[in-house]
């Protein structure tokens, strides 16, 4: 077995990979609750281990996640493709590589020091977040760096900020004056909590049903049985309700960054649409949403 690039001293003499899984299997006895060993794997010092795994076809650097049966790829796309294990610090052969899960790490190549690399929607790494914003790497040298957020290691990624809120309507969207257009955001690994405020009025011709759009971040489309992915009753409307002043709710589709508005009527929910609206009248609405990218 060929020797990690890295190599750690101990006691004064370089030691690789393959001897670091020799003294760790030499000191761990067998059953040990440290000795983290499944199948395919075998412990190694420093929050790594060797994974044994048929053409892999995976790259020193590459952000892997456990899909069920194997190690893949990790994605920026949606926070269960981002969810990623560790990074892959050695490739050994076609069939077998070793996994940095913690810690420091060496492998990469073409690093800018002091830069913070986050997972990317295609894989590998880039210095703007994917989709899901999730950071991996703070780099120290152009092929080394702390590891940020693994699953291994519970990383946590916080991101808070603004945005726009506004009302359309999807088929024909007529001329609207925004008088009050607020939102703000928290964002937490893959979920994102949002407060907004809008105050608006329309002319001209209207169709379809009414929307907000301008959310900060794409829903996720967790649920496989329907569209709808989350929602919430806003805490105050004006002019959006029907008579008796029934509830009015946001439901956040997935894939999209709008939500419908809806109302509730007996039987159910009911889309408001150009029909339950008039040109010149000020629709306003205040609401708070939660919902996963």
């Amino acid at each position: 077995m060929s020797k990690w690039d890295s190599q750690t001293l101990l006691g004064g003499s370089g030691v690789g990979v393959a001897d670091l899984m020799l003294i760790s299997d030499q000191s761990q006895a067998e059953g040990s609750q440290d000795r983290n060993i499944t199948v395919g794997e075998a412990s190694l010092a420093g929050h790594q281990f060797l994974v044994s795994q048929a053409s892999h076809g995976l790259s020193v650097g590459d952000c892997v996640r456990w899909n069920g049966s194997a190690y893949v790829e990790a994605v920026a796309t949606t926070g269960a493709n981002a969810l990623f294990n560790g990074v892959i610090v050695q490739v050994i052969d076609t069939n077998s590589y070793v996994i940095k899960h913690d810690g420091f790490a060496y492998g990469f190549s073409g690093l800018t020091p002091g830069s913070k690399y986050y997972l990317q929607d295609s894989g590998g790494l880039g210095t703007s977040p994917g989709t899901v914003d999730v950071p991996v790497v703070l780099a120290v040298t152009s092929t080394s760096g702390w590891l940020l957020s693994t699953a291994g290691s519970a990383g946590v990624s916080y991101e808070e900020g603004t945005f726009s809120p506004y009302l359309r309507f999807p088929t024909i969207d007529p001329t609207w004056t925004n008088v009050v257009s607020d939102g703000v955001y928290v964002k937490i690994n893959n979920k994102v909590f949002c407060q907004m405020h809008f105050q608006g009025s329309y002319t001209g011709t209207a169709s379809g049903e009414l929307r907000v759009l301008g959310l900060p971040f794409v829903v996720g489309d967790y649920l496989p049985n329907t569209t709808i992915q989350a929602g919430s009753i806003c805490h105050f409307v004006s002019n959006l309700s029907a008579a008796g002043d029934s509830p009015v709710s946001l439901t956040a589709i997935g894939g999209t960054t709008y939500v419908s508005i809806r109302r509730q009527v007996s039987g159910g929910t009911q889309t408001i649409t150009n029909v339950n609206t008039t040109t010149g009248v000020i629709y306003s609405f205040r609401a708070n949403l939660a919902y996963q990218v």
